[in-house]
């Protein structure tokens, strides 16, 4: 009766360990399949940042790598602009996709695709100041596209967006609406200086780019569009020196 009870034990015990196993390595695997799906998701939204922000810095002759400064008397190649919204155009399908399967909302995902409409016929059109309007529009999607990211990254992508939108409007001489996204755009990356990063180069860039912003913030009063768009592309260019989270 003894080893009776004894083989039950060892059984079960066996039994027991199988199923905590078994849960284990599901709940691993889940794990990382998520995080597959997560990174697959962000590398679109870098994707979608990079190529915006560059229609955006090639409309208003910024270039964050001089070698690739082709503009000739600082005038817009909206042949390269065209190309590259095309581009888009063609990589949009899959993205779609993609950004589909982490719940974000059909309808601002349809949106993207009416906005890089009306980009399209802005930059037929050469009408910068439409086409830079829609650069800004289709940036502030990114926002929602990136809810399920790290905070860094949210917060990152909610700064471009404020410093993209303060670019679109320079031309229209509002400068009290240009100093409020800017005002944003500083609230916003605060957030990042209080994150800890593991990275000690990365903490060091990310104290530079709120300096910078702030001293963006600080020509607002003498209201020169070339000063500004120069401490603008500083900003940029620090930003690009950090690593992507």
């Amino acid at each position: 009766m003894k080893q009776k009870y004894i083989l039950v034990f060892f059984v079960s015990f066996i039994l027991i360990i199988t199923l905590i196993s078994f849960f284990v390595l599901s709940n691993e695997k889940s794990k990382n399949t998520n995080n597959l799906q997560q990174d697959k998701i962000n590398s679109k939204i870098f994707y979608l940042d990079e190529t915006i922000l560059n229609i955006s810095n090639n409309i208003n002759n910024i270039y964050l790598n001089e070698v690739d400064n082709t503009a000739q008397n600082n005038e817009i190649d909206w042949n390269n602009i065209e190309k590259n919204v095309l581009n888009l155009y063609s990589n949009w399908d899959d993205i779609i996709l993609e950004l589909n399967n982490s719940n974000i909302n059909n309808t601002s995902l349809l949106n993207f695709g009416k906005i890089l409409d009306n980009l399209l016929i802005s930059v037929n059109a050469k009408n910068k100041v439409l086409a830079v309007s829609n650069i800004a529009d289709l940036y502030e999607l990114l926002i929602t596209y990136s809810y399920n990211t790290n905070e860094e990254m949210k917060n990152t992508i909610e700064t471009k967006y404020y410093l993209l939108k303060s670019i679109s409007i320079l031309d229209t001489n509002n400068w009290n609406l240009v100093a409020e996204n800017i005002r944003k755009a500083e609230e916003s990356y605060y957030k990042n200086i209080g994150l800890i990063d593991s990275n000690y180069y990365n903490q060091i860039t990310k104290n530079s780019i709120y300096i910078a912003i702030k001293e963006l913030e600080n020509t607002i009063s003498l209201k020169n569009k070339e000063v500004f768009l120069k401490k603008y592309k500083i900003i940029l260019q620090k930003m690009n020196n950090t690593i992507k989270v």
